[in-house]
């Protein structure tokens, strides 16, 4: 989910650099896209917005008053250049934030009203999770719940003290309580100290929208050093 996720974004910001101002297109025509992560390390919790105009793929939509958009009562910053590759509306906030109840306004002062929700969304790595020998396949049993509906879970390898990806594996098999990494995977791996990051991303939905819809993914994630032998 995450790469596709990224995928879009990038597609978005090569084919469509335009922006347009809320007021000069029509609300059946907006499309919100909702974020709500927490951050086990970090300790914060990001609640990311993004309005189109016609789809994933339009011209991204500047709010002025009276349309705009809050989360929690708190007016989400907007930002030319975008977080997280795509989306130009942000608030963070400390701590874990079970949910977030988001608001849009349109400029016909018309509210939608959508709740990202986090409960029972934890994840973490097993603690004795400390070094992985390539020479086998590794799988590791999370601590939390199985994968529910909607659900996806993704292991992420990267360089310690690096932001690149070197791979990722994904499961979204309802019930799963686990996710294997092959040795051809592990294989490629230079020995020593990487960062592994578990995320556990979940579709749900807009519970108020447009015509044109949108799309709303919460995300729980964490991350660990392991040390990578042979």
């Amino acid at each position: 989910m995450k790469k596709l996720l990224l995928s879009i974004a990038v597609i978005v910001l090569l084919g469509a650099c335009d922006t347009e101002s809320s007021d000069e297109v029509a609300v059946s025509a907006i499309w919100q896209s909702y974020y709500y992560q927490y951050d086990k390390v970090e300790n914060t919790t990001s609640a990311l917005a993004e309005f189109r105009d016609g789809g994933v793929f339009g011209n991204d939509v500047i709010l002025v008053a009276p349309s705009g958009i809050v989360i929690n009562g708190n007016a989400l910053v907007h930002q030319n250049w975008p977080y997280y590759l795509y989306y130009h509306y942000y608030k963070t906030f400390d701590g874990n934030v079970l949910t977030g109840t988001y608001v849009f306004t349109d400029k016909n002062s018309k509210t939608y009203t959508n709740v990202a929700d986090l409960t029972d969304m934890d994840i973490d790595f097993p603690a004795s999770l400390d070094t992985i020998p390539k020479s086998e396949e590794l799988v590791i049993f999370w601590a939390g719940d199985a994968i529910g509906t909607d659900e996806t879970i993704e292991v992420s390898f990267f360089e310690y003290n690096d932001t690149t990806s070197l791979f990722s594996v994904t499961n979204d098999q309802l019930g799963d309580t686990s996710i294997s990494i092959s040795i051809a995977d592990l294989a490629g791996l230079n020995n020593g100290l990487h960062n592994i990051t578990l995320d556990r991303m979940k579709d749900v939905g807009l519970q108020a929208a447009t015509a044109k819809g949108g799309v709303m993914i919460v995300e729980y994630t964490t991350s660990k050093g392991c040390e990578v032998i042979d």
